[in-house]
């Protein structure tokens, strides 16, 4: 009956402040107390309505523990102890890992040149294509023929100066087109002789650019072929780098093999605890941005713990109390049946003080650096057999040689220049292709031929030519083409020159005399290549990171200090044993220990040892509701006697 009667009250218009006839317009004073009261009216029903539907079951607990903790599409049964052992696991290796790695010279030596063969690999040309000097040939030929260019240079100015008069007048007709009034149509009519007359010239032009597009596609090609110059550089670096020879000692090769088992070994724990961690990840963004979240049934209760813990105030505020028949009845039953969420209430603000700690970004970013170290040593751990394999096969490709040739790239440096600045411009050349849609413009210039017709059918075409520019799919494609065509003539015009200046700069001679002197050279620095090339390549995908990874994965945890962090596995342990064993909220004087006055400077076990105690918390919290359930059904049954 009590609870009828205030919803009664929550539903009436106040006389006082509404006209019944007419809403008034609040003034900035009275408008924020009435948001307040509406807020107050908002927590009561809602705290009315999460209180019946928990007793009654009609909402899922775990649904209601999920929304009021803001954890989204999670749910509590999510973080049971099986999973959280899990990621306990995982703490313990990667907290050991650091101490277990062995970072003397003899292994770097070793990492390092495998990282160079690994990169030799992935960047190596073939081989045989060097020996053959592949695409010398024609890049000397589509060189040679690039002259031809300056012949175009004539007809290419006389067409842009064509369309720069054809499109300037266009460019006037477009405003006209967007208002045809008289004036405007008549405008645009006094033009049509000029473009009709320049239309036709403009398809004459065009045509003879034919034999231009055809050297402009060769000029593409001619890009292309520049790759036989690209191998002679790379196997310059390539034999920089394998200059000095390195011994794969026995000592040194056992402790760089222990890096990756240990990694491995890590990426087998990580993968068991990675559902945990995933759902962590998940926690944290959903709380994030838990304003994004759907609401279904504490809809009046947006900051969770604070606004229950005000529903016993607002049921005794003077502004409701006026508004209802035996208040103080009616205040003093809600407050009763409201003492039952006293506990929940508690619970919900020791999660909120046990989240603290991860709503310092710092401290956020240090749980991604950690999670970025489990995923790498995961994926690691899922490529092992692939990655020793790989060893295996650089080590007997890295086969100590007898010399290496004594020709420098330096002396192309000044050939090579003049090659990459060529490159730089035919990237810019535009194939003209599409021209050919300019060959024939016959129906616009149809649109345009008013010689001979009575003015009224000239100023009607005049209209209908505008609207086609608007309008016309073929008008609009030839006024497009029209323009950029003038700026694809600009261009050639500044890069035509060039081209053409570049061709007697480029010296075959030199280019010669190094490939032929690497070729007859017998130190095997190709053959090395060749080896690199065809004995993994063509086994294994480019997904599979070997060393690399492994490279990656030491500078990351050197980048986030992982080696100098001290161990706490030892205080976790008893943390979880004395909180989980006896404890089912935790009350005010453990809560310090959940909050560091200093975030650590490095990720460590502590971090993830306070994420996951939260969720132990969330759980318990859950946990408990239901065990008050009975209670609160046989309480509200009496006080609805008493109603």
């Amino acid at each position: 009956m009590q609870i009828m009667l205030f919803l009664l009250v929550t539903t009436r218009i106040i006389a006082s402040e509404v006209q019944p006839s007419r809403i008034q317009r609040q003034t900035q004073d009275n408008f924020s107390p009435l948001v307040e009261n509406l807020q107050k009216l908002s927590r009561i029903s809602n705290g009315i309505s999460l209180e019946i539907g928990l007793i009654d079951e009609t909402f899922p607990t775990d649904n209601v523990i999920s929304e009021l903790l803001h954890m989204g599409s999670l749910k509590p049964n999510q973080f049971v102890d099986s999973q959280l052992n899990s990621a306990k696991s995982a703490i313990s290796e990667l907290s050991s890992l650091p101490k277990k790695w062995k970072t003397d010279d003899g292994v770097t030596a070793i990492e390092s040149r495998l990282v160079v063969l690994e990169n030799i690999r992935k960047e190596s040309f073939s081989v045989e294509d060097f020996k053959n000097f592949t695409g010398r040939k024609d890049y000397e030929t589509l060189l040679g023929e690039m002259k031809g260019l300056d012949a175009h240079k004539a007809n290419i100015s006389s067409l842009k100066t064509e369309l720069t008069s054809l499109n300037g007048i266009f460019l006037g007709f477009e405003s006209k087109a967007k208002d045809l009034n008289v004036q405007n149509v008549k405008t645009a009519l006094l033009a049509f002789p000029m473009i009709e007359n320049s239309l036709g010239e403009m398809e004459k032009m065009v045509t003879t650019l034919d034999p231009l597009v055809v050297l402009l596609g060769k000029a593409k090609r001619l890009r292309e072929s520049s790759k036989f110059f690209e191998m002679l550089r790379l196997e310059s670096e390539f034999r920089k780098n394998l200059t000095n020879v390195l011994t794969y000692r026995e000592d040194p090769m056992k402790s760089f093999n222990q890096n990756f088992d240990n990694v491995f070994d890590l990426g087998k724990t990580s993968a068991t605890s990675e559902p945990a961690f995933s759902s962590i990840d998940q926690l944290i963004l959903n709380r994030r941005d838990s304003r994004e979240l759907p609401c279904e049934y504490t809809c009046g209760l947006g900051n969770v713990g604070s606004d229950l813990e005000k529903l016993k105030n607002d049921c005794g505020d003077e502004w409701i109390q006026k508004r209802m028949t035996n208040g103080s009845v009616v205040e003093k039953n809600l407050k009763e049946s409201f003492s039952y969420l006293d506990e929940l209430i508690g619970e919900l603000k020791n999660v909120e003080l046990a989240w603290k700690p991860l709503e310092d970004d710092k401290l956020l970013v240090r749980y991604d650096q950690v999670r970025v170290i489990q995923k790498e040593a995961n994926h690691l751990s899922g490529i092992s057999q692939v990655i020793k394999t790989k060893i295996g096969e650089f080590r007997e490709c890295d086969n100590p040689s007898t010399g290496f040739p004594g020709v420098k790239f330096e002396g192309l440096k000044k050939v090579g220049d003049v090659i990459g600045e060529l490159n730089t411009d035919l990237d810019q050349l535009r194939s003209l292709n599409y021209i050919e849609k300019l060959k024939s413009v016959t129906s616009m210039k149809d649109g345009l031929s008013t010689a001979g017709k009575p003015e009224n059918e000239q100023i009607q075409m005049a209209r209908t030519f505008l609207q086609k520019m608007e309008s016309n799919e073929e008008y609009k494609t030839v006024i497009d083409s029209l323009k950029t065509l003038q700026t694809d003539l600009g261009s050639l015009e500044t890069i035509i020159p060039n081209v053409v200046d570049a061709v007697p700069k480029i010296s075959f001679k030199y280019i010669d005399d190094h490939h032929k002197a690497l070729n007859e050279d017998v130190s095997g620095i190709l053959e090395a290549m060749k080896e690199l090339n065809t004995a993994t390549s063509q086994k294994y995908g480019e997904e599979e990171k070997s060393v690399n990874t492994l490279k990656k994965l030491e500078l990351q945890f050197s980048k986030f200090g992982l080696k100098d962090a001290p161990s706490s596995l030892e205080a976790l342990d008893t943390f979880f044993l004395d909180y989980v064993g006896s404890m089912t909220f935790v009350p005010p004087s453990v809560a310090p220990l959940m909050v560091p006055s200093e975030p650590a400077s490095s990720p460590s076990s502590e971090l993830f040892s306070t994420t996951i105690v939260l969720i132990i918390i969330i759980y318990s919290s859950f946990v408990v509701r239901k065990r008050k359930k009975k209670k609160w059904a046989k309480s509200i049954r009496t006080y609805n006697k008493k109603g």
